[in-house]
């Protein structure tokens, strides 16, 4: 799993750096300086179709925080009502050096996150433990949508060191603070330099990841819902 976190760093410091007034215009950024094409994850469940009408048939279905690629000149400004992308996804499971043929379609503008995140004020405090292989975080969410990270990420191992996963070894990461931004279903954490995957809000109300189907909040201390009739949100729907 490390390399998937160091493969999708560069776009989310710049998702990351972009989140430092009230509101966040948008979670659609170019990957890196002079490539192409544009990145944009789904705001919702969405269907990628053949062409652009709800008459077209669908290619395939997207989760919220699949990452697309958008394949228009306009990029991330485009404002029509369909946009052509490239949906990351298989077409079938023959890959040559790691690649594959993807499914290349429309999707409606407003299931893609080119809206605008506005800043979460209230939240009812909680913690989200994530696991996905060797890469594990925790988040402390606060009453105000703070957000506090702590991880432990896979490292080269120095001399005389044991590796622990996979021939490395683990090193904590420092607490990171961030806040909370949502546009729809999809919930990101601005403000912090560190990498974190986008987050959902499923029918059960829960805040969840996008990336693991069972970590979601879990039950705030007793101190923080005394008196207030709340329980521990129902299990996680994945994306």
């Amino acid at each position: 799993m490390q390399y998937r976190f160091l493969r999708t760093l560069p776009i989310a410091v710049l998702l990351a750096l972009s989140f430092d007034g009230a509101n966040a215009e948008s979670f659609c950024q170019v990957r890196g300086v002079g490539e192409d094409p544009t990145a944009a994850v789904a705001s919702v469940r969405a269907a990628v179709r053949e062409y652009p009408s709800l008459e077209a048939s669908e290619l395939v279905e997207l989760g919220v925080g699949h990452e697309v690629f958008l394949l228009g000149a306009e990029g991330c400004k485009a404002s029509t009502l369909w946009l052509h992308i490239d949906s990351r996804r298989c077409i079938d499971r023959k890959r040559v050096n790691g690649s594959c043929n993807t499914h290349k379609g429309w999707i409606q503008r407003g299931d893609l996150s080119l809206g605008d995140f506005e800043r979460v004020q209230n939240w009812t405090p909680s913690r989200i433990d994530v696991g996905i292989g060797d890469y594990g975080y925790t988040l402390q969410i606060g009453a105000s949508g703070t957000v506090t990270y702590r991880a432990t990420l896979p490292r080269k191992c120095r001399r005389g060191e044991q590796p622990d996963n996979l021939g490395f070894c683990m090193a904590p990461v420092r607490y990171e603070g961030g806040q909370l931004y949502r546009h729809q279903n999809l919930v990101i954490v601005g403000g912090s330099r560190t990498y974190i995957e986008p987050l959902f809000v499923p029918a059960s109300g829960a805040l969840c990841s996008t990336n693991c189907a069972e970590c979601c909040e879990s039950e705030p201390s007793p101190s923080s819902v005394k008196g207030t009739g709340l329980r521990r949100p129902a299990p996680c729907v994945e994306p």
